[in-house]
């Protein structure tokens, strides 16, 4: 015989489910809209783990900083404060992005050498480094000026210093659409093929699809095997497959990899 106890409860149940009213069409479509929709991004934060806390962070500058040392410059700070961001020294914005802070750092760039004028000392060559470094964001995608700043970067003499090195040709491949491909064919055959930032500037070709663009890249590969593959792909070039092939057994892993890769994309 079943369990008294366990039919009491089945009982139960019953009479609960039947004393549950019909669910409302209305409920019942925003139920199903809701768990379509997918979760709201948060909203966009200029906060970052060690952010300076207080109103008056600025007047409690920590010892280690004193202006005009060791890339700190309270004009900057001051400057980036005022567009949202609380940070002593821009390398402390560990953000992806910060669009509010390229309009700062194209500032100090172009002026630079107004600002912190003389010889290029490692105060300067710190905060040159990490402007540029900075500038490095998704958000200069298509911005004339980013361009030009790169640019004079790149061309600029004497040359920047080795930390610096390929950091400009970085910003100028990311700034850089197709409608500027002139120019940086024109930029890319100036510098010398042991240069940084010839080296990185080599991805933005991957951005044109022509023979013309594959061809400026082809002389590379077997000198830069591990980005031209990939701007290979990434542009879809056609007869390239017999010249990649031989890259299948580089000592490198990551060669190998884009060869690999390469062979299963590209016609």
């Amino acid at each position: 015989m079943p369990n008294d106890d366990a039919i009491a409860r089945l009982r139960r149940r019953i009479t609960e489910i039947e004393a549950t009213g019909p669910v409302e069409k209305g409920a019942a479509a925003a139920a199903r809209k809701a768990r379509k929709q997918k979760p709201k991004r948060p909203a966009p934060t200029t906060d970052y783990p060690g952010m300076p806390e207080g109103d008056d962070w600025m007047d409690h500058v920590p010892t280690k900083y004193r202006h005009g040392e060791n890339g700190f410059d309270r004009r900057l700070m001051e400057d980036l404060n005022a567009v949202g961001f609380r940070c002593y020294t821009i390398n402390q914005l560990p953000l992806r992005t910060v669009p509010k802070a390229i309009p700062v750092v194209l500032d100090w760039l172009e002026h630079l050498e107004e600002r912190i004028p003389g010889p290029e000392t490692r105060h300067r060559e710190l905060i040159r480094c990490r402007l540029i470094h900075r500038l490095n964001d998704p958000a200069i995608r298509g911005n004339q000026r980013a361009i030009d700043v790169a640019t004079v970067q790149i061309r600029r003499q004497p040359p920047r210093s080795s930390p610096c090195s390929g950091l400009a040709g970085q910003v100028l491949a990311r700034a850089a659409t197709a409608r500027h491909f002139d120019h940086v064919v024109g930029v890319f055959r100036e510098l010398d093929d042991d240069n940084g930032d010839k080296f990185c500037l080599t991805a933005y070709f991957g951005k044109v699809k022509t023979d013309e663009s594959r061809d400026i890249v082809l002389p590379y590969l077997d000198r830069w095997a591990s980005i031209v593959i990939p701007v290979l792909i990434k542009m879809n070039a056609t007869g390239v497959r017999d010249l990649i092939a031989p890259h299948l057994k580089d000592s490198w892993p990551p060669t190998r990899r884009y060869a690999r890769r390469a062979m299963e994309r590209l016609t």
